[in-house]
């Protein structure tokens, strides 16, 4: 008994006559669209086998051999092949793509991530976007990376047919099935925080276009491939599905955790200690960046309907500002190292230097009023701390990159010596710092613990919680040592320091230049609070030494 089938519906369904091969035992069909996805269906009728393959230029997306087939029908746009086991093959024709759905899955989650992404790139490309990062996926078989998925800007000017323009530019997420939106330590996946948090904008498409998504604002896509078809939402500002009478039913995915370090998948390596010229580099290319988006900045206040985007963009600014300081000190410790200090300045009129800068990024940080208005105009719906529906209470602690700067702002205020009862308006910098943490729900052993001890009169519950527990237990511990043991057991810390704490993203392995230098501030501010002794210590990777070490010249 051969396969059931209806010849000119499988050939209307290809739209082309089959071929017949060699011996005339099997008939091959095949379609191919106009970006190079095609599709074949080889059917050997007396023999009851089939043979599938979707291909994408020369890659191969899916490839399958069946057995006993009973029945290839056509249903509207679908070829149906039953099998004798009561499974079904569907083959489907998207306007740009042939499909596979049945129940042989796609091996991996490499495999799934990239079919998704193959998928979300021939969507756009037919919406009329072109890819500007990252790098396109070419097969299902290529490694996949960690980061953002699409990111795409416009090459016509309006939708076909519509008055309304499409947003400029676009981010976007492929999930393939079932796959969920997931929680990690920079917020929500496809959240503003996540987006900007591990310079994933940067790593995507270069630090110039990063520069002028964040000026024009951009939108936020998550592409669903279902076993339906492609299915398009979009996203608030923390990364929840913005309800809609299509999607209003749909469950916002928020529960999956990962612990995705914005590495893109790479092992953290030994600190490659960029070069001085890179360093030098680095600082003249993102002075440039700041005096750009500081223009940017001045058009966005004249429209106010483009209003909101002013708090990301001077988040970034004061991100850059704060990277160029510490690419400042990297600069001055290689040039220290390699007997290349200026003759015009000593190695402590530097530092002198870089305090003041710091003091001028600390108060433009804690004025949180004025950040809170930034945060006001970019809309409530968009409010990175803002709860939306099925949102969790997780959701709404502080994202790792926000944790992760008050700890490098407080900590750099104790080791530069800055006096934390400094006035400022109604109250200290120690009183608006603990402000802003309150205002960002960053409650936090170790936050605390700093602030206190930068002004010298606070006391703090010992047994608080730390918000990023794995990270920073050791620290807590130190503090409760003797300082013999406290001088072990940070040593240790700050051997694993790069691999478990920092929050560099393989900046040093990146091809674009965003490495500023790594250091341990927050190692620096314990070892100088408790009086650790770090005799020996110079060369120890990581740690600030020449910090430590620093006097304020009032104090000499």
């Amino acid at each position: 008994m051969c396969i059931k089938l209806d010849d000119s519906a499988i050939s209307n369904f290809f739209e082309n006559e089959p071929s017949i091969e060699k011996g005339g035992k099997e008939k091959v069909y095949f379609i191919k669209d106009s970006y190079n996805f095609s599709m074949t269906l080889r059917v050997n009728t007396c023999a009851k086998k089939v043979a599938i393959s979707v291909r994408y230029n020369d890659n191969a997306i899916f490839e399958g051999k069946f057995n006993h087939v009973l029945e290839i029908k056509k249903s509207k746009n679908a070829l149906f092949v039953e099998l004798e086991n009561l499974k079904r093959l569907v083959l489907k024709k998207t306007p740009c793509f042939a499909e596979v759905i049945d129940d042989v899955k796609l091996e991996t989650s490499d495999h799934r991530a990239n079919y998704g992404e193959m998928k979300m790139e021939s969507y756009f490309k037919e919406k009329g976007y072109k890819r500007i990062g990252p790098e396109e996926r070419t097969s299902i078989y290529q490694k996949s990376h960690q980061g953002i998925d699409g990111v795409y800007c416009l090459e016509s000017g309006k939708s076909e047919g519509k008055d309304e323009e499409k947003p400029f530019y676009v981010i976007a997420e492929a999930k393939y099935g079932c796959s969920e939106l997931t929680k990690t330590a920079d917020g929500k996946q496809m959240s503003d925080s996540w987006i900007m948090g591990s310079n994933r904008l940067e790593r995507a498409v270069g630090k110039e276009w990063a520069d002028k998504i964040l000026l024009k604002g951009y939108s936020r896509k998550l592409i669903i491939i279902p076993f339906t078809g492609i299915q398009e939402k979009e996203l608030y500002g923390n990364g929840n599905i913005i309800c809609t009478k299509e999607n209003s039913g749909q469950k916002d995915s928020s529960q999956k955790e990962t612990e995705d370090d914005g590495t893109n998948g790479k092992n953290p390596t030994k600190d490659a200690k960029r070069d001085l010229d890179a360093i030098k580099n680095l600082i003249k290319e993102d002075k440039k960046r700041v005096e750009n988006l500081k223009e940017g900045v001045k058009e966005l206040e004249k429209n106010r309907e483009k209003a909101g985007n002013i708090y990301w963009v001077q988040s970034k600014i004061h991100d850059l500002n704060l990277g160029i300081l510490i690419a400042k000190y990297t600069e001055a410790f290689l040039e220290k190292d390699q007997e290349e200090n200026s003759k015009d300045k000593s190695w402590e009129e530097k530092l002198e230097e870089l305090k003041k800068e710091y003091e001028g990024l600390l108060k433009e940080w804690i004025k949180w009023e004025k950040w809170e208005k930034w945060k006001k105009d970019w809309g409530e719906g968009n409010l990175p701390e803002k709860s939306q529906k099925n949102s969790t209470e997780d959701s709404r602690k502080i994202p790792r990159n926000n944790y992760y700067k008050n700890l490098k702002m407080i900590s750099l205020g104790i080791l530069f010596e800055v006096e934390g009862k400094t006035k400022m308006g109604s109250g200290t910098y120690a009183t608006k710092f603990k402000e802003r943490l309150d205002k960002e729900k960053s409650s936090d052993w170790l936050l605390e613990w700093l602030l206190s001890q930068w002004t010298g009169d606070e006391r703090i519950d010992k047994g608080g919680d730390l918000i990023f527990e794995k990270t920073f237990s050791t620290l807590k511990k130190i503090v409760d040592e003797d300082k013999e043991n406290a001088k072990k057991d940070l040593e240790a810390y700050l051997k694993r320091w790069k691999e478990k704490v920092c929050d560099c993203n393989g900046a040093d392995q990146s091809k674009e230049n965003i490495y500023y230098g790594y250091w341990s501030f927050e190692a620096g501010a314990v070892a100088k609070k408790l009086k650790i002794d770090d005799t020996g210590w110079e060369k120890q990777e990581y740690y600030p030494y020449d910090l430590v070490r620093y006097k304020c010249k009032t104090e000499k």
